[in-house]
């Protein structure tokens, strides 16, 4: 929960808001405390467990994707949508058999600290 409260926090100082998307299989959601915790700018949607995130991220207009080292970011860059991975945020939390995803993800994917502050579009 600590990791996941400093990076809503380094995003909301950057001036965005936040829409917290709970992972498919997570044994302990962590919305309903961010919400919490961070009040009216964390957003947390319902949706439906086997909906793929590409699909809502894709239909619906966000400034960027976060996420730990989730694939979907790949498949999401290619789509035009910025993503950035916290792996470095994680680093801790990794096993061996997290390393080849996580790898992959470093490679392609900007990490969070190169998310410009928001401003809107002119």
């Amino acid at each position: 929960m600590a990791v996941y409260c400093k990076v809503v926090k380094r995003v909301l100082d950057l001036g965005y808001n936040v829409l917290w998307k709970e992972h498919p299989r997570a044994q302990r959601p962590f919305g309903n405390r961010l919400r919490q915790e961070f009040g009216g700018r964390l957003f947390t949607k319902k949706m439906n467990k086997l909906i793929p995130a590409e699909v809502f991220f894709t239909e619906n207009k966000m400034a960027a994707c976060i996420s730990p080292h989730s694939t979907s970011l790949l498949l999401l860059s290619k789509f035009e949508i910025p993503v950035f991975q916290l792996t470095d945020f994680c680093d801790e939390f990794y096993n061996e058999a997290y390393r080849p995803v996580v790898g992959l993800v470093r490679k392609h994917v900007p990490p969070l600290q190169q998310l410009k502050p928001f401003r809107l579009e002119a």
